[in-house]
């Protein structure tokens, strides 16, 4: 097999009953090439008398979900872990004929490891998918029970009250230029729910200041974590602010075309120049990490406790959390949310003393 660069992405080709076949490896990074490349190997190596291994089953359906989610590389990255963890437990074992008991026995292990309940049952889940997946190619032709865990007591989600809030908001302002370029992404959130990297991804042609619109959709390169285009509505004070922040942009010789950044990345040094026919607005585009990092440290500026372990989705949590306190349902914030499964957002319905006593407010029995 030989490995190769077309474009900016991997590829390897490789001779297959005598004639040249070509694949792309659905990578940048050469490091995760040359991962995926064994992968690919072991999938192309015949199994021991013919059986097909849970682990060649597994680097085949991997295949699969690199091809089906090749715009999502979280998504990606996300099915390799569960992936390599179920291979390394049960990947010499029959695919055509795995046992309930290995299955109980892999539950055992992680169990003892303080593995969360949620997160065995992901990894269950995605086996199943596979061996799904596998039968309906005709690799494997029986799929076993497989009995998830039953999910510990329902986790509250966190949100931030009224004054953190505050704090939150004034340490973007008096935190220097570092929490000044995070302001923007920390409001949207706040205002509108999105995601991390819905914010990233977000430009001004997403934006709709006359309505008061927010558009989340495909782009080339990226796709939302649930594909289906959707758009939130934002307040007249939200619409506002985004005027505003787009007059400082401009003040700053940083374009707001329909095709640039809503929160860029802005330089750190005030003597760097704006992007030009040179040095393209791509430039300007946050990295998740480095996001997320920054994030971190405002937290901490802000004092929110506990120091160090907060992340964007917190804003979300509590965006999600007072549409609910202010009466909205939760068909409407699933919608707004872009959750696929009802079920997902009902994990924000937390009873508080005010939701209780609007709820018997209406009221109306004979004295």
């Amino acid at each position: 097999m030989q490995l190769y660069k077309r474009g900016k992405v991997w590829w390897v080709r490789f001779a297959e009953n005598g004639q040249e076949v070509r694949r792309s490896l659905h990578t940048r990074d050469r490091r995760e090439a040359r991962h995926n490349l064994k992968e690919l190997e072991r999938n192309r190596t015949a199994a021991v008398d013919g059986v097909l291994t849970i682990g060649q089953l597994m680097s085949r359906w991997l295949e699969h979900k690199r091809l089906q989610h090749h715009a999502k590389p979280n998504s990606v990255r996300a099915y390799a872990a569960s992936a390599r963890l179920l291979t390394s437990h049960m990947g010499t074992a029959a695919a055509d004929n795995l046992s309930e008991d290995l299955i109980d026995e892999f539950k055992a292990t992680r169990l003892a490891g303080g593995t969360a309940h949620s997160t065995i049952n992901l990894n269950l889940d995605r086996l199943g998918n596979a061996l799904r997946w596998g039968q309906q190619r005709g690799l494997i032709g029986r799929v076993p029970k497989i009995t998830k865990l039953r999910q510990m007591r329902r986790r509250i989600p966190k949100f931030l009250d009224p004054d953190a809030v505050g704090r939150l908001l004034r340490a973007c302002q008096d935190g220097g230029p570092l929490f000044n370029r995070v302001e923007v992404i920390i409001r949207l959130v706040l205002n509108t729910g999105l995601r991390r990297a819905e914010c990233i991804w977000l430009t001004w042609g997403d934006v709709d200041l006359t309505t008061g619109w927010v558009r989340v959709q495909e782009k080339g390169g990226w796709t939302p974590k649930v594909s289906d285009e959707r758009s939130v509505p934002i307040t007249e004070e939200f619409v506002g602010w985004l005027e505003r922040h787009r007059d400082q942009l401009q003040e700053a010789g940083i374009s707001t075309g329909n095709g640039d950044w809503v929160a860029p990345f802005l330089p750190l040094d005030r003597s760097r120049r704006p992007p030009s026919r040179e040095r393209p607005a791509d430039s300007l585009q946050w990295n998740e990490k480095v996001l997320g990092g920054t994030i971190r440290r405002l937290f901490d500026a802000a004092g929110v406790e506990p120091r160090g372990s907060h992340t964007l989705h917190l804003c979300r949590s509590t965006f999600a959390t007072n549409v609910l306190q202010s009466g909205g349902d939760l068909e409407s914030l699933r919608a707004l949310l872009g959750h696929a499964d009802l079920k997902t957002t009902s994990v924000y319905l937390t009873s508080t003393d005010a939701s209780l006593r609007r709820a018997v407010s209406g009221l109306r029995l004979p004295a």
